[in-house]
């Protein structure tokens, strides 16, 4: 996470072996994608020059016990996105995060340890499965869904979260919500972070967020800071958590990381997207 949680992309199941250390968990795939056609050319200039810095401001590190659907998604070993249980045996993650990934082989989850890199279990991927209408220009149907060999049940700080059933935000008032993950804290040294990372945000209406993204569909909501909190590289696919369900799969920020515009979330209520973790999981 960094001084925003990068997302321009933010890139960037079941072995039960201890976690090496050789992740090196750039997480540099993801999160700055397709900007031209998201952002309104008024904007472009200016999103794409947002704050240079790169700690999390307003962020702190977070133990596992409070956040134990929270998920490292690996690639050959590598430490590229978030995941969340969200059932027995399946993760959500972000759709950018696996698409030059179609092997189930090269895929790990790692989960159960506030470090990264440390004290956790690793879960062989079994499944892969995007959501068939997944598109990038502009982003859209941003979710993935992981299938593992073996369940998640039955260890220390691994659960499943609950899936969110209200469209929010709501209009009674402002809708606190908070993202996690292992992603950047420093966007232009491409430094990540041991330990967990969690930040609070609010969460924007479908209007609010369109001022900025002037091509964003039904299908994302956005959250934003305002003091230079955001989520960045190695946050995709990471969970945003509202009244404590999953509200959200971290899909897109500006490049940068660097907190004034929105970042982008899959939308877990939108309808297609409900109904296609339904028909996989059954949940």
């Amino acid at each position: 996470m960094c001084k925003a949680i990068c997302l321009a992309f933010l890139v960037f199941c079941c072995g039960d072996a201890i976690a090496s250390n050789n992740d090196t968990s750039d997480g540099d795939n993801g999160m700055h994608v397709g900007l031209d056609k998201l952002f309104p050319k008024t904007l472009l200039s200016q999103v794409k020059t947002v704050a240079k810095s790169g700690r999390i401001v307003n962020g702190k590190t977070v133990s596992i016990e409070s956040l134990p659907f929270i998920l490292r998604l690996r690639a050959n070993g590598q430490g590229i996105c978030g995941a969340s249980v969200i059932s027995n045996w399946y993760a959500l993650t972000a759709a950018h995060c696996l698409e030059n990934y179609p092997d189930p082989s090269e895929i790990t989850l790692y989960g159960g340890s506030t470090s990264q890199r440390s004290g956790g279990i690793v879960f062989q991927a079994e499944e892969i499965v995007i959501h068939p209408k997944y598109r990038k220009s502009p982003m859209d149907y941003d979710v993935a869904i992981v299938g593992v060999e073996t369940p998640f049940t039955g260890y220390k700080n691994i659960a499943p979260v609950a899936l969110q059933d209200v469209d929010l935000p709501s209009s009674s008032g402002p809708t606190m919500c908070y993202a996690a993950g292992w992603g950047l804290t420093n966007y232009q040294l491409k430094t990540s972070p041991d330990n967990l990372q969690q930040a609070w945000f609010r969460l924007l209406s479908f209007n609010e967020c369109r001022d900025v993204y002037e091509d964003i569909t039904p299908r994302v909501i956005c959250i934003v800071e305002g003091k230079a909190v955001d989520v960045c590289n190695g946050d995709s696919g990471g969970p945003l958590i509202c009244n404590g369900k999953l509200t959200g799969v971290a899909s897109f920020t500006a490049v940068g990381c660097g907190g004034q515009a929105p970042a982008g979330y899959a939308k877990v209520t939108d309808p297609e997207i409900r109904q296609f973790i339904r028909e996989i999981t059954e949940i």
